[in-house]
């Protein structure tokens, strides 16, 4: 009986490890200035990309942090400014963002005007399909 016991337990055990998704980063709706980007290919046919919050928003004196997330489906992806655009940093784009290496931006254009919204590219290519969103922030 004990071994039925055991024998069940360690089915169940295995079986919850196999089922577990991986580790995910997550903006738990307080991070205003920690963009999390997700991006996900859908069969060669679309790619979807999500990142959190769409709208980020960064007070004097924080920065504004990208973030890969670990279960995207690409390596990279680019941010750059929209072109023509004000850009609210000192260190002109495009960055690089990669699952391990987050970019963080911390000093602001003198010219920046506080409160202004700017306006950004998150770029890449998934399976040959090359994708890009327009997310915004707002720097103070």
């Amino acid at each position: 009986m004990r071994f039925k016991i055991a024998l069940i337990g360690s089915i169940l055990a295995a079986v919850a490890c196999w089922t577990r998704e991986q580790p995910r980063m997550r903006n738990n709706g307080n991070d205003r200035n920690n963009i999390v980007i997700t991006v996900t290919c859908n069969s060669g046919h679309s790619v979807v990309g999500t990142p959190d919050p769409w709208v980020a928003h960064a007070l004097r004196g924080e920065p504004i942090i990208w973030n890969l997330d670990s279960i995207s489906q690409v390596d990279d992806v680019t941010i750059d400014r929209e072109r023509d655009k004000p850009w609210p940093f000192v260190a002109a784009p495009p960055y690089t963002v990669t699952k391990h290496q987050s970019v963080s931006q911390l000093d602001r254009d003198p010219s920046w005007k506080r409160g202004d919204t700017a306006h950004y590219a998150i770029s890449g290519s998934c399976n040959g399909m090359k994708f890009n969103y327009d997310p915004d922030m707002i720097v103070n």
